[in-house]
């Protein structure tokens, strides 16, 4: 049960890169308007680097343990690796640019 959660909490990582950047983005979002209201710290600062690092030291172990369960059957925890390494590829390519432009939008919202 405590595999599936986790899994869940990063789902977004285990599906397509178009997925995993708009849940990711939706997050930094979320993230940055709690900080705004006093509720957290500032997300922008290492969050190109806080997100490989999730994906490497986090997803990544997680797929194994479900892998090696078969809890959502067999081989899909690998599917799973294949997937966290390609959209951390694709983050390491355009993670940089994907974070300055959602940076660029909130403080363009802000102004607003």
């Amino acid at each position: 049960l405590e595999l599936i959660l986790r899994a869940s909490d990063i789902s977004h990582m285990l599906q397509s890169w178009k997925c995993m950047a708009r849940w990711s983005s939706l997050l930094f979002e979320e993230l940055t308007l709690a900080n705004k209201a006093n509720r957290g710290r500032d997300p922008a600062p290492g969050w190109f680097d806080n997100q490989a690092k999730a994906m490497e030291n986090y997803a990544l172990p997680l797929a194994g343990q479900l892998d090696e369960t078969g809890i959502f059957g067999e081989f899909v925890g690998a599917i799973f690796a294949q997937r966290i390494n390609a959209n951390r590829d694709k983050w390491l390519v355009k993670g940089y640019e994907l974070t300055s432009k959602l940076i660029k939008a909130i403080e363009g919202k802000e102004q607003d």
